[in-house]
């Protein structure tokens, strides 16, 4: 039996390939797919491409923030893009081509209501017809932490599950936006008690007791405390983050902005 088996595997393995024909993904890619960073990256090079031709022949005009500074015509982030462009219907009617263009290429359709559209100060509220929008409120993140934590209430949440909540959602909601701004006292202040308050009692509005105070909740476990972030200290850290990174990258976009 076993020299069967021996002579069996020895033999040479015959692999016969078919051509099946092209394969049509039905569903699509959707969010958490290893594809969908590639495919973001090749649609985004496209429209890149499709800006810069426009710009470089005059259809649409890129914008500088003050005099000796560098032109932007567009700005990614993540998944979001930023377009820079004139207040007048030529530019307008030629960056919706640009963007349906993108659209039939890649099949990634844009959605048009979580886009928004913001106006420069310079621009009357007779000319465009609506109200002056401003991006990156300083006040989101406290909104935001407000809201997630009353999404939470009613649930039952141990020590150790509010322990990982606050440490990986509550203290990163406001990462971005410290990275930008340096927050005021007593936004930094009013995000921290409710941090407190949802740690002692599970709501945001929750006024019971705070058996100790934030301050000694930020100093490390070895020490007594619960190794949360110190939010003032950590604004500072990366305000100064940015700073550096000017000092040391001077050939950067944002160093020349």
């Amino acid at each position: 039996m076993q020299q069967r088996v021996q002579q069996r595997l020895s033999q040479p393995r015959i692999q016969i390939h078919e051509k099946v024909g092209p394969i049509y993904p039905g569903r699509g890619l959707r969010q958490g797919d290893p594809l969908s960073p590639y495919l973001f990256i090749l649609v985004t090079g496209g429209l890149t491409t499709l800006i810069k031709n426009s710009v470089a022949r005059g259809d649409i005009h890129d914008v500088k923030i003050c005099r000796g500074a560098p032109m932007v015509s567009h700005l990614l982030f993540a998944d979001g893009c930023f377009l820079f462009y004139r207040s007048n219907l030529d530019e307008t009617h030629h960056l919706m081509r640009i963007l349906k263009t993108c659209e039939e290429a890649s099949g990634q359709e844009i959605n048009l209501s979580k886009s928004e559209v913001f106006f420069s100060r310079n621009l009357s509220l007779a000319a465009h017809g609506g109200s002056l929008k401003n991006y990156g409120s300083k006040t989101c993140a406290w909104n935001r932490v407000w809201k997630r934590i009353n999404s939470w209430r009613g649930r039952a949440i141990s020590r150790a599950g509010k322990e990982v909540m606050i440490k990986s959602v509550l203290q990163a909601i406001s990462c971005y936006i410290m990275s930008i701004y340096l927050l005021p006292d007593a936004t930094i202040n009013e995000i921290e008690r409710m941090v407190n308050s949802f740690w002692w009692g599970g709501r945001a509005s929750n006024q019971g007791i705070k058996w100790l105070a934030w301050d000694r909740m930020t100093i490390p476990k070895a020490l007594g405390g619960m190794d949360f972030r110190d939010l003032h200290a950590f604004n500072l850290a990366m305000i100064a983050k940015q700073a550096w990174n000017i000092m040391t990258k001077p050939h950067s976009l944002m160093a020349k902005l």
